[in-house]
């Protein structure tokens, strides 16, 4: 008695059974609710993006219209819910354009949104649960960067650049390269030393903290204020959230940030130390290269020797290299 033909139309009546959303809509659609009916009252077959689409698009009060994306998530199997806005198109449907039976489809139409939210987030806990250290492994490299430059991680980060900055100038000081002249002619003193870098001295102390800083803000920024940006679409939103939305987006740049990863490794600690420093002292030969704090063995041994200088370029170079890829939206960080 809870189906019959309304305004020419299939007319099922809403019923209580516990169903969410997607259990509800995928029997409505495969008994075609709402769909024009023949001379018998028997539907005109079940519903389909298209014909669905097409059908909501033909509501007078609604003029945005609503793409066929959308309504094709409502035909899949997953867990993704439905916009606010789109309940009120749908009850028209189901409701047969009926004011009354359009409002009570409103009504059981949220209320399978609401179980459905109920459903997924259960199914999330029992995942978290069971699978949580997993979860943790599963975590990209985006994911772990994002977390690395948000919130108090941030902090950690530079309490962590200071560390191997002070580690750096301890080596320096006790290898006796803080403050060190090298002489490329005859007359001409050059000074090499730590202390004289900007790069491994006003950098890490200065620069560093403010432009981390800067990027925790930025990142803050896109995850709270402008988090409407980041979201997918309304069905996706409801689904994933503002934060798995967020997520999502972090997750979409995982190429660029292993390249820029892999990139650093190869040409800022690779093609720097492994395919200039160490074949100089290899040969004990500059062969052009500049003469710095490192290669400053090559002249005065008696300051550092060879095998000092190798162990404390590699030091410094994959320094460099942590700061490359930890940092992907910059390019110069030595």
């Amino acid at each position: 008695h809870n189906k019959l033909v309304k305004n020419g139309k299939y007319y099922i009546a809403p019923q209580n059974n516990g169903d969410n959303f997607k259990q509800l809509f995928a029997r409505l659609a495969a008994e075609g609710a709402g769909r024009p009916v023949d001379t018998k009252g028997v539907p005109d077959g079940p519903w389909t993006p298209e014909l669905l689409t097409d059908a909501i698009c033909a509501i007078d009060a609604n003029q945005a219209g609503i793409e066929i994306r959308t309504v094709q998530i409502w035909f899949q199997e997953n867990d993704n819910g439905i916009g606010a806005e789109n309940i009120r198109w749908l009850a028209r449907i189901f409701g047969c354009n009926d004011p009354e039976s359009t409002s009570q489809w409103q009504v059981r139409l949220q209320t399978a949104k609401t179980q459905l939210t109920n459903d997924r987030r259960a199914k999330q806990n029992t995942d978290k649960d069971g699978t949580g250290s997993q979860k943790r492994i599963r975590n990209s490299l985006a994911e772990k960067l994002e977390w690395l430059l948000t919130g108090q991680a941030s902090a950690n980060l530079l309490v962590s650049y200071w560390l191997v900055f002070g580690a750096l100038g301890l080596m320096n000081y006790a290898l006796g390269t803080l403050s060190v002249t090298y002489s490329p002619e005859t007359g001409l003193n050059k000074q090499v030393g730590f202390i004289w870098a900007p790069t491994l001295t006003v950098l890490p102390l200065i620069v560093l903290p403010l432009y981390i800083l800067s990027i925790n803000d930025l990142i803050s920024f896109w995850k709270k204020d402008a988090r409407s940006q980041c979201s997918l679409s309304d069905e996706e939103t409801d689904f994933l959230g503002s934060t798995d939305s967020w997520m999502l987006r972090v997750k979409s740049f995982s190429f660029s940030f292993w390249a820029i990863a892999l990139f650093s490794l190869l040409f800022v600690f690779g093609f720097q130390w492994a395919g200039i420093y160490l074949p100089a002292y290899m040969s004990g030969e500059t062969g052009g290269v500049q003469v710095d704090r490192y290669l400053v063995a090559l002249s005065r041994p008696e300051v550092i020797s060879i095998r000092e200088g190798m162990v404390l370029s590699a030091v410094g170079y994959l320094y460099r290299y942590r700061g490359h890829s930890k940092n992907p939206d910059t390019s110069v960080w030595s």
